[in-house]
């Protein structure tokens, strides 16, 4: 019995000497810490669609090895990363990083179109798809030290009407001078002499100013309308005309809106109160609240030119003034003529609407009938172009000659 008392004893002492060298509670393995030690750009202002590089470098600042991860980017007001904040698109891919090791890499950050104008910080976040179970998840962002704004894009528009005849060459100049540069086209109608029919645009205009037709935004003009229903022009054109027997649209062109309209009131069932155009010119208004609005048809309403001004859109001019619009483009009248802003009666006033007569594009040019008190500026001795430079606030114009013309116009003005 005694033996059998030693040996139990000898073995609950081996024991016991076993249970103490074994920890009370086994350590964890010590777990990554993927951090962001900074984001730089070399921007201080974007435009809303544009982009820019951004450099961002990430470190895993533990002693544990830690997997492959992926750096998200976001556009915050305050440098804070929270719940508000817009996720970009945007993201650079991380290796697996040995323990105070770092990555470090380029990335292009495109700022969507629809992100509203103002201060943001761009914020670059360590393993922003939480594929790494972290000691520490609250220091994984970091932003950059300055801000940068987001601004309303500029946007070009290159307008002109009154283009082609196949026995004159001024059209193949000034498509010359749209060729060499980038924006939207109005082309201001009458495209195609004589008639606009299909021959007329396919033999006349196609070769010239069909060079830029992908970028083209037209209205219809009388000479359209030679050919009944202005088959040719619709035809031409397709979707970017507008619906056929009607002929008017709008589009927005950076922060502005931008109205076609139709002016050969007798072809589409008249331009007075309670018309088609005009319900439809009221409700695309209400539905498009822009600061800056411009609108385009062929005849203008005020002229000193061979045809003269006409009245036939007197309700679109009345109700696009009440609208607050700041422009309105025409041709018909072969010259250039600029106005001040207008108001309802026809005579300066700001705020108010000004008024460009642009039928430069190519066909003869008409010396003035009359003169209008109003106006600012005028030439009936070379052809060109009108280029627009529409930006958030306002408004850059600039007459550009075509080869051979000496006669130019450029001043700016601001939206209401």
């Amino acid at each position: 019995m005694s033996g059998r008392i030693r040996a139990a004893g000898a073995l609950t002492a081996i024991l016991a000497g076993l249970a103490g060298s074994v920890p009370a509670r086994a350590r964890k393995p010590p777990l990554p810490n993927l951090r962001e030690l900074s984001v730089t750009v070399q921007v201080s202002q974007v435009d809303a669609g544009g982009s820019f590089r951004a450099r961002d470098t990430a470190k895993d600042s533990s002693r544990r090895k830690a997997g492959k991860s992926v750096v998200g980017f976001y556009l915050s007001r305050d440098a804070i990363r929270d719940p508000d904040d817009i996720h970009l698109a945007a993201s650079r891919r991380v290796p697996r990083l040995r323990p105070n090791r770092s990555s470090r890499g380029d990335t292009t950050i495109r700022i969507p179109s629809s992100v509203a104008v103002g201060s943001y910080r761009l914020i670059a976040c360590a393993d922003d798809l939480n594929r790494i179970h972290e000691s520490r998840e609250r220091d994984n962002c970091a932003a950059t030290a300055s801000p940068i704004a987001v601004k309303t894009p500029t946007a070009t528009l290159l307008a002109a009407g009154d283009v082609a005849d196949c026995s004159l060459a001024d059209d193949a100049a000034t498509a010359s001078v749209l060729a060499s540069r980038t924006g939207a086209v109005a082309m201001l109608g009458d495209g195609a002499y004589p008639h606009g029919s299909s021959g007329d645009y396919a033999s006349c205009y196609g070769p010239t100013w069909g060079r830029v037709k992908a970028r083209t935004r037209p209205v219809p003009g009388d000479h359209d309308y030679e050919t009944p229903g202005a088959t040719g022009y619709f035809g031409y054109f397709g979707a970017a005309a507008g619906q056929p027997g009607q002929g008017w649209y709008s589009y927005d062109l950076g922060a502005w809106h931008v109205i076609a309209l139709n002016s050969i009131c007798s072809d589409i069932g008249g331009c007075g109160p309670g018309s088609a155009q005009i319900q439809w010119l009221q409700d695309d208004l209400a539905a498009h609240p822009a600061q800056c609005t411009l609108a385009y048809w062929h005849a203008p309403k005020y002229s000193a030119g061979s045809v003269g001004g006409s009245g036939a859109m007197d309700t679109a001019w009345d109700v696009l003034s009440s609208a607050g619009a700041e422009l309105v483009l025409n041709g018909n009248d072969h010259d250039y003529e600029r106005f001040p802003e207008l108001g309802a009666s026809g005579q300066p006033s700001t705020p108010g609407m000004r008024e460009f007569v642009v039928g430069t594009a190519g066909a003869k040019l008409h010396a003035f009938k009359s003169a209008q008190p109003a106006a600012e500026a005028r030439d009936a001795t070379t052809h060109g172009v009108l280029k627009l430079t529409l930006r958030g606030d306002g408004y850059d114009w600039r007459f550009l000659p075509a080869s051979g013309g000496s006669f130019t116009d450029a001043g700016s003005g601001n939206c209401h």
